[in-house]
């Protein structure tokens, strides 16, 4: 899956193949959209139903959705199944996702509703806040 999109997220993407899938963070989950030999589009996947998804990435094999209300979900097979990876993330609105190659391994940042900044060395397995962010503008 080379194509994400989303409105809180990183939404372009770039691989090396041509992609024939797309998927897409709606008010009612992670829809995949995928075209045929024919040249139309199907929808061929539908997770985290019931979940608005502000924000999709895609970071060493995986894919991460981040919900309203919900938190942080990862994908380990395209978008099939999807288990929650929030562990330490205490603000619910997830609005954004971003990764970073540091000391060469992937972070993961996570952006909430009201403005927290979360990071994860781990893929996702554990969040730290950086609490620097609460302290911009303060006296």
């Amino acid at each position: 899956m080379v194509i994400g999109l989303s409105h809180g997220g990183t939404t372009i993407y770039q691989g090396r193949n041509l992609t024939d899938s797309v998927m897409i963070g709606t008010m009612d989950g992670v829809v995949i959209l995928s075209k045929s030999a024919e040249g139309a589009w199907t929808t061929t996947g539908h997770g985290l139903q019931g979940q608005h998804i502000h924000a999709i990435i895609f970071a060493d094999g995986l894919v991460f959705a981040g919900a309203y209300r919900s938190g942080v979900f990862a994908s380990v097979d395209g978008g099939a199944t999807w288990e929650p990876r929030d562990n330490g993330v205490n603000v619910r609105s997830v609005f954004s996702l971003a990764s970073a190659v540091v000391d060469g391994k992937t972070r993961l940042f996570v952006g909430t509703e009201p403005a927290h900044l979360y990071y994860s060395d781990d893929l996702g397995l554990s969040w730290t806040e950086l609490p620097a962010l609460r302290m911009v503008g303060s006296g």
